[in-house]
């Protein structure tokens, strides 16, 4: 799947939507326990229509762990490993608005065209947010001299501890500060993710009672795929009823952990999935656990990076 230094490929951007919440008896640890929370939520929140979406990446963990398991990707049919990737694919499409407007190098990771580490990636609904040691006198020099496609951009503001640029010949908002840079196609969903993060608008995670579940019941990753109020692209169509999901890769030690956190609009539609999440999810896993709750589920699947199915 070649994730490590790939996010500047090519596409446009792309939306999303995604909520949550929490309690139920299905949980992502293998010994039951849940993970700290990691900060990429905190930039989520929902949408006009009720929806959110978070997609993230870290940079840093791809780099050093994901070779060896191209072939694997590239053969395999398994939702369980495969719907971490598909939210990969959203990443590398949106990561085209960096190239755009002349800050496609901050997505190279060990780029020497830098002074500024990005060491994480994230779409939150609407918005892509490139995380890691910023310095602002740098991408404001890139932004206000720039001859991308939408022209040099314009200083516009100040909202949250972020400086905004305007595009002058688009609609392209950009946020910068010294932890993040924000990018959007307006200035609503880059406020959104500002306010967020800054606690001046409830999270989604905080919102939405299932999309807080799904987020705290997978254990730590290097990769998420989660939503709310949106269908999860599996080809198994397991997760065309569920209310939220979360979708995740963990790499380490020749091995690539995955796991699936699940609710269910009720139980029934669990149980018209569970045949398919019993039998296609962790089909090419070496192993692979499955613990239902009323109306959620979680699975785990362990896979090597010699497997190639």
């Amino acid at each position: 799947m070649a994730l490590a230094g790939c996010l500047g490929g090519d596409g446009g951007s792309q939306d999303g939507d995604a909520n949550g919440g929490e309690n139920g008896d299905a949980n992502g640890g293998e010994n039951g326990e849940r993970s700290a929370p990691q900060p990429y939520p905190e930039f989520v929140a929902t949408g006009a229509q009720g929806a959110a979406t978070a997609v993230y990446a870290d940079f840093n963990e791809l780099q050093s762990n994901d070779d060896g398991f191209d072939s694997l990707f590239s053969e395999s049919s398994d939702p369980l490993l495969l719907l971490p990737a598909q939210g990969v694919g959203l990443l590398q499409r949106s990561s085209a608005q960096f190239q755009a407007i002349g800050l496609g190098s901050l997505l190279a990771p060990g780029s020497e065209e830098t002074e500024s580490a990005v060491g994480g990636v994230l779409l939150a609904t609407r918005a892509l947010v490139a995380t890691g040691e910023i310095v602002p006198a740098e991408i404001d020099e890139a932004l206000l001299s720039t001859d991308g496609q939408f022209g040099p951009f314009e200083q516009n503001g100040e909202r949250g501890g972020f400086e905004l640029y305007g595009a002058t010949g688009g609609p392209t908002v950009v946020a910068v500060s010294g932890t993040a840079v924000i990018v959007g196609g307006g200035r609503a969903p880059v406020e959104r993710a500002i306010e967020a993060a800054g606690g001046e608008r409830t999270r989604a995670r905080d919102e939405i009672d299932t999309f807080g579940w799904v987020l705290d019941a997978v254990e730590a990753h290097d990769v998420v795929f989660a939503g709310h109020g949106g269908e999860a692209e599996d080809d198994a169509n397991a997760l065309s009823d569920a209310d939220s999901f979360a979708a995740t890769h963990r790499f380490g030690g020749g091995q690539l952990r995955a796991e699936l956190a699940a609710v269910y609009e009720s139980g029934a539609a669990l149980d018209d999935a569970t045949e398919e999440l019993e039998t296609v999810f962790g089909e090419d896993a070496d192993s692979v656990s499955t613990e239902f709750g009323e109306d959620r589920v979680s699975i785990v699947g362990s896979y090597e990076a010699s497997n190639t199915t």
